[in-house]
């Protein structure tokens, strides 16, 4: 599993070799700690960097979380993904390639992988507010604690920007994920909300809920839903 972090992590910081393309890069470090009955902490890592332009657009994400309870590791989740998009004549439609990465403790997924083409349209793209939406299919390998299997998924995603002015800002996110032979069964996904407020010209304050649903989980007794809400610090380079 280290093995596949380190290569999505130099996946994510290659250089794009497009002059026309600027690279927006942001990281946020959150935190909760408890003490008391019981001693409790859980940190979070968010790191995007993603280009855009009338031609083409990479995205490049990782988010990874690690708790420990009385000094014992007890949780710890890793997504990592990488997308291509390339914009046809009409720039606000794109097609592209997405490949992705899950390791989550919790739940008992040793490593779920994804990759597949998607279609997608920017509804809004303004400056201020933007908005995609995009879907597709892909080949996908899921490894749980004792089994393994290699399936068709579909996928369907939403990302929203909000800028409200130059110091605030909202974002959110939303992936659903499946089973292609077991649609209303076999299906997992995630949702992401969260507020920015600017304190210097490269550091920001936020806060974010963020919620982690799988249907058919590998672990008996883990619960369906995952709801995580996290204060820290965000900063653009």
């Amino acid at each position: 599993m280290k093995k596949s972090i380190f290569i999505a992590l130099c996946i994510m910081f290659m250089g794009y070799a497009d002059g026309d393309n600027l690279w927006e890069n942001e990281m946020s470090l959150g935190a909760n700690y408890r003490a008391g009955n019981t001693e409790k902490s859980l940190y979070t890592l968010n790191i995007k960097r993603e280009s855009y332009s009338n031609e083409s657009d990479w995205l490049h994400g990782f988010y990874g979380e690690q708790g420990e309870t009385g000094g014992e590791k007890t949780e710890g989740l890793v997504r990592a993904r990488t997308e291509y998009r390339v914009r046809f004549s009409n720039p606000a439609y794109f097609a592209s390639v997405i490949a992705q990465g899950l390791h989550d403790s919790i739940r008992g997924i040793r490593l779920r992988t994804q990759l597949g083409p998607n279609l997608g349209i920017y509804v809004m793209n303004n400056g201020i507010l933007k908005l995609d939406v995009a879907a597709g299919f892909n080949a996908t390998y899921d490894r749980g604690i004792q089994d393994s299997a290699q399936y068709t998924g579909y996928r369907f995603s939403a990302n929203f920007n909000w800028d409200f002015n130059e110091w605030a800002s909202s974002y959110a996110q939303i992936e659903i994920s499946g089973n292609v032979e077991e649609p209303m069964e076999d299906y997992y996904g995630w949702l992401v909300f969260g507020l920015k407020s600017g304190l210097l010209d490269s550091a920001s304050l936020f806060a974010e809920l963020r919620n982690d649903y799988d249907n058919m989980p590998d672990v008996l007794g883990s619960e369906q839903n995952d709801l995580l809400i996290t204060l820290g610090l965000m900063y653009d380079f």
